[in-house]
């Protein structure tokens, strides 16, 4: 009879289990870290540029929606004057 625990090598014990855990927790790992990064470096600049966009947009249509409300109360007016 072999007595194996005298072995030079030990056996190798619980190895599948080890590197299934290691391989989970290094793809949560570098998952979360890639989800973060694009999300700080790519998204959130993208977003501000396209909000600070729309913002400029929203006021120019603002401001031009009020001349337009104005000019025929400028255009009475003016006639007003020239009825005088």
């Amino acid at each position: 009879m072999v007595n194996f625990s005298a072995s030079p090598i030990a056996p190798i014990t619980g190895r599948f289990r080890r590197r299934v855990i290691r391989d989970i927790v290094g793809s949560v790992t570098l998952g979360t870290v890639w989800a973060f990064s694009f999300w700080e470096f790519h998204h959130k600049p993208k977003f501000e540029m396209y909000r600070e966009f729309f913002e400029k947009e929203r006021l120019e249509a603002e401001a031009d929606y009020k001349r337009w409300l104005e000019a025929p109360l400028q255009a009475a007016a003016e006639e007003a004057t020239d009825e005088e």
